[in-house]
């Protein structure tokens, strides 16, 4: 889908010059707590650097899978960035229907903050209602897993820019392992 339509300003959420005099930390906060009350709604924040890798990653290799763990097994997302919106839509949509395919889960990165002197960028996660599929849990999820390919140098290369350059070279099932991996230290932390 064409996200033109859906692209926010930072200006749009929070009043700009009321952020100018506060701590990055303090940003944060607030930026946390406005989202944690809703149930379709994710944020998280980055560093610039962190934000300049995703720029460029982005540029790389603008699309990739996830898995996201389900009950039995997973559910496969395709991941699809255009400029500092992300698109997280189930595989099977999109091999569906390209077109028809709608996002469960929409992430914007806003980077405002950086022209006023702040080493911030916010990010925001919508979670399209009528997506019942997923939870607030699961699309955190998701994001932690576009962190993973893509403030990873090492894993970048390997995954998602072979995804991208190299398809016939890609193997789902290493992402699949360290999904599998993830899911077994989340529960050993659970049982400990």
């Amino acid at each position: 889908p064409d996200v033109r339509g859906m692209k926010m300003t930072l200006s749009q959420i929070l009043r700009m010059e009321n952020l100018a005099f506060d701590s990055e930390e303090k940003i944060k906060s607030l930026w946390r707590v406005r989202h944690q009350l809703s149930d379709n709604m994710i944020s998280c924040s980055y560093e610039p650097h962190d934000f300049r890798m995703f720029e460029k990653n982005f540029k790389l290799a603008p699309r990739f899978v996830v898995p996201l763990p389900k009950q039995g097994g997973y559910q496969t997302f395709y991941v699809e960035a255009q400029e500092d919106i992300v698109l997280f839509t189930p595989l099977e949509q999109v091999q569906h229907s390209m077109q028809m395919a709608q996002p469960y889960l929409t992430l914007q990165l806003f980077p405002e903050l950086l022209q006023l002197g702040k080493k911030l960028v916010l990010c925001r996660g919508d979670i399209h209602v009528g997506s019942n599929f997923l939870n607030k849990k699961e699309a955190e999820h998701l994001v932690t897993m576009l962190d993973k390919y893509y403030l990873n140098p090492e894993l970048f290369v390997k995954t998602a820019k072979v995804f991208n350059q190299e398809p016939e070279k890609f193997e789902f099932s290493s992402v699949l392992d360290d999904l599998l991996l993830q899911v077994q230290l989340d529960e050993a932390q659970r049982n400990s």
